[in-house]
């Protein structure tokens, strides 16, 4: 039996599937954060989007609760062609796409740095994996050329 703990989140041999859970983790966690002070939370969101046609988000008409909170906030009407914004919901809606956008950022910035580090170690460990192996090119000519 090996004593090598491969469940610590900074393994790096983890499937896809566990890195794509913990990403949705903390876009989740970190959009909640964003609207902490706002009366909806990221399924809310979710369901804007649906409304207004810029995203495909699937199977939320079956949460007829989050709807009828958007309802309530006077963000959206029922109407004859089926759900709609209303002014006020355009209008909440540009305001936390402005939140979203800030979380977005800082992932990408996040994941940017994170890839840095991470070719970083791996060209150090590859490094000493070959300790022997020079950094530089040598020339015939010596250093100057």
């Amino acid at each position: 039996m090996s004593t090598h703990d491969t469940h610590t989140p900074d393994h790096p041999d983890r499937p896809l599937a566990f890195w794509l859970k913990a990403v949705d983790r903390l876009v989740s966690r970190e959009i909640d954060a964003a609207f902490a002070d706002e009366p909806i939370d990221r399924r809310h969101w979710r369901i804007l989007n649906r409304i207004d046609g810029s995203a495909r988000v699937p199977a939320i008409d079956d949460h007829p609760e989050l709807f009828a909170h958007l309802a309530g906030l006077g963000w959206i009407a029922l109407d004859d062609g089926g759900w709609s914004l209303t002014g006020a919901g355009r209008a909440a809606k540009e305001h936390l796409a402005e939140k979203v956008a800030a979380v977005r950022a800082r992932v990408a910035t996040t994941r940017a740095t994170a890839t840095a580090a991470g070719a970083r170690t791996r060209a150090g460990a590859a490094t000493s994996a070959h300790p022997t192996r020079p950094t530089h090119r040598s020339t015939p000519f010596g250093a100057d050329g």
